[in-house]
């Protein structure tokens, strides 16, 4: 159902992007500050409210003065269900009657599909529509942050649902009672069943994409977080085909990418020393397609095993090696705790990293598949079987571990040689030859991470002696404090091709800059892990500590070298501003970070 109705929105319907599919009950609504209240005068209104089902039966348009909205029609069963609702929530809100005043019709539920200059044209750009139904077992308050898309923030079960599938970022319980898990199903919620079956429809489709440039059904291989199961809704769908010699990477990849042309709203095939990665967004989903070059046949090589190396060359090795590597994983973990326990408590140390801001390879931190790692060993070091002691141990083990020794599944990565001046926190990969997947931490990320996972043990010891809750845990770091200075690198560019692709080059290069500032000045640089985009231009902050006064010409030079590359590398697409500021001088407004001042 949702990927018919989204692909007739992204036609037509010019809020796509800013919108999920949906039916207004009420709008506007109150501001997110006050959901939490919201949210629990909501659950006791709807105690008595049945869950009820909707068919999405024909369009219909709405007429304006010089256009029209086109609209699925809703007929719920029993048939008073919406109105009900509706009324419901109108008598808790009274202020909130946009939907029941702006017409002499009422609330009319509807789920907008597009724009259009008359009925007419809406009648013939619309193709035939089968009727579809489907269970409404809650509602979900929703929001949107500067000029990021509407995201659901609660959801509220109604009668036939049990209280425990109440889930967004809060509930209205108090958060001091709630459980570890509960925590992190709201920080962090699992797909829905509707998310699943939505990736498996996307992965379908590159699938028959593959196929058609293959000639023959393709070996597609989910990889990255989905191959482990602690997908999130913000996760990547990553995949890998094997395709055949002398078919080369880029060549498949852009194949790939001709064919997908009218699906895609991005595309962009990156080209790196390693493998060509295509990275694509079909219907709101990020999708990054690898492949590896084999000269075997699919009957040798499938399944995918160590002993199919001979049939790959060393690029496309290092491609197929992180499923393998995923699959050791799992094999090793189960062979200590279950895997649905693994994963929670993976998912528990993932969602702490990102509150913590300490998540993402590119930025010098630890990026998903190190984070898997660090759980697994921990998990296996602790040999107990309850979430909570499992998590506490992650940080007890890892905060009192000597980082001169490496951290590593299999005897294989036990043997790797740590380089002591370069590699600061080194987790090893299990299949050889073995590489540290912490590559780009530096000295002051590791630093930080190192003060984290001891802050992490000081709070786990609390909760388990009941004088704190895991809540605390959990709460965001303020990055601004962290430093006495910013240098703000801002690319503008009127294409957002151009913007993309320039976005890209600065998060893959960052970490050079970090360490150039470290090791010229002697100095801390803080990189914040996220690309800040606000229309025609995207930003990313380094905190420093240093003294501005003395340090400032240097790092003007350090910049300018830097500035210098990204020109040489991006062909003028896009312009780059580095500024230096002190913290009076820096501020963060409507998502998008700049000096008032610049030294």
């Amino acid at each position: 159902m949702l990927p018919a109705i989204q692909s007739i929105r992204r036609r037509c319907d010019r809020q796509f992007h800013r919108w999920m599919p949906h039916i207004n009950i009420i709008y506007g609504f109150l501001p997110e500050s006050y959901f939490s209240e919201a949210a629990a005068a909501i659950t006791q209104a709807l105690t008595k409210l049945e869950s009820f089902t909707i068919t999405l039966s024909n369009f219909e348009t709405f007429t304006h003065s010089s256009s029209c909205t086109a609209w699925l029609n809703p007929i719920p069963q029993p048939a008073i269900a919406l109105h009900q609702l509706q009324a419901i929530l109108q008598q808790i809100f009274p202020q909130c009657d946009e939907q029941s005043s702006k017409s002499a019709n009422g609330f009319t539920p509807h789920l907008t599909v597009g724009q259009f200059p008359t009925t007419q044209v809406a009648q013939t750009e619309l193709s035939q529509w089968h009727p579809v139904k489907f269970q409404v077992d809650s509602i979900a308050l929703i929001s949107r942050r500067d000029n990021e898309p509407f995201e659901i923030r609660y959801r509220i079960p109604l009668k036939s649902a049990t209280p425990s599938e109440i889930s967004g970022a809060k509930t209205g319980e108090n958060e001091s009672n709630l459980s570890l898990i509960q925590i992190i199903d709201q920080l962090d919620p699992k797909l829905t069943q509707t998310q699943i079956l939505h990736r498996e429809v996307i992965q379908s489709i590159v699938a028959q994409a593959c196929q058609e440039c293959l000639g023959y059904q393709p070996l597609l291989q989910q990889i990255g977080s989905g191959r482990i199961g602690v997908q999130s809704s913000h996760s990547d769908l990553d995949l890998l085909c094997i395709i055949p010699a002398p078919l080369t990477p880029e060549a498949f990849l852009k194949q790939v990418q001709t064919r997908l042309a009218g699906l895609c709203d991005l595309s962009q095939l990156v080209k790196s020393e390693r493998v060509p990665v295509l990275r694509m967004e079909i219907e709101g989903i990020a999708v990054d397609l690898l492949s590896a070059t084999t000269l075997g046949q699919s009957q040798i090589i499938e399944p995918l095993s160590e002993s199919a190396r001979l049939f790959f060359d060393a690029l496309s090795w290092s491609a197929v090696v992180g499923a393998l590597e995923a699959d050791l994983m799992v094999d090793t973990v189960s062979q200590h705790l279950s895997w649905d326990l693994f994963i929670n408590l993976l998912r528990a140390v993932r969602t702490w990293a990102k509150a913590r801001q300490i998540h993402g390879n590119a930025w010098g931190f630890l990026g998903n598949f190190s984070w898997a790692l660090l759980t697994a060993w921990s998990s296996i070091h602790s040999k107990d079987l309850n979430l909570d002691i499992l998590l506490a141990d992650f940080f007890q083990i890892l905060s009192q571990h000597d980082w001169t020794q490496p951290i590593a599944l299999t005897e294989a990565g036990t043997q790797y040689q740590v380089q002591k001046s370069r590699e600061w926190l080194p987790v090893i990969t299990s299949i050889a030859p073995c590489h540290n997947s912490t590559r780009n931490v530096t000295r002051s990320t590791a630093e930080i991470l190192r003060r984290e996972l001891e802050r992490g043990a000081e709070i786990a010891s609390q909760v388990l002696t009941g004088n704190t809750t895991w809540t605390t845990l959990f709460e965001s770091v303020d990055l601004s404090a962290q430093s006495n200075a910013f240098l703000v690198l801002t690319v503008s560019s009127e294409k957002v091709g151009n913007l993309e692709k320039c976005g890209g080059w600065i998060e893959g290069h960052i970490i050079g800059l970090a360490i150039n500032l470290e090791q010229k000045l002697n100095i801390y640089v803080r990189p914040w892990p996220e690309i800040q985009k606000r229309q025609n231009l995207v930003s990313v902050v380094l905190g420093i500590i240093c003294n501005i006064d003395r340090d400032a010409g240097t790092i003007a030079q350090i910049s300018n070298e830097f500035r210098d590359r990204f020109n040489a590398a991006n062909d003028c697409s896009g312009i780059l501003a580095i500024e230096l500021c002190d913290r009076d001088s820096y501020h963060v407004a409507s998502g998008r970070s700049h000096c008032t001042s610049s030294t």
